[in-house]
């Protein structure tokens, strides 16, 4: 691996960052190149509240460490969220590709994860 320049930022957890305010999200909107379980697992406090997730997910190793969408996928599942699409992208192929059934994946798309209501907590019916 070559390192060109090192810089140092600021950074915050998304629980941490939704502790100082009053309102919780109801969307995350999520293109964190490779980060995705950190901020995910960091932020299990504010997932409680999201109901819907747009996240770039990845069908190829780029990067080091660098999750697929199966491990997106598992971990959000396990959350209690559903995959709901992928943006742009035929149903049949989304399928395809999940499914590993081409032979070769595309590097990225961008996906929808709604959660995952059990009949009696679907707050448009109450």
């Amino acid at each position: 691996m070559i390192v060109q320049d090192r810089i140092t930022i600021a950074t915050t957890t998304l629980d941490s960052y939704f502790a100082k305010r009053e309102k919780q999200p109801d969307v995350l909107w999520m293109d964190v190149e490779g980060a995705e379980l950190r901020v995910f697992s960091d932020g299990v406090k504010v997932l409680e509240h999201v109901r819907l997730i747009h996240v770039e997910v990845s069908f190829r190793p780029m990067q080091i460490g660098k999750p697929l969408f199966w491990e997106v996928d598992e971990f959000l599942k396990r959350r209690q969220f559903r995959f709901l699409k992928f943006i742009g992208v035929s149903h049949l192929r989304g399928i395809l590709v999940t499914h590993k059934l081409l032979p070769n994946s595309p590097w990225r798309w961008n996906a929808v994860y709604t959660v995952n209501y059990s009949r009696s907590q679907r707050p448009w019916e109450t």
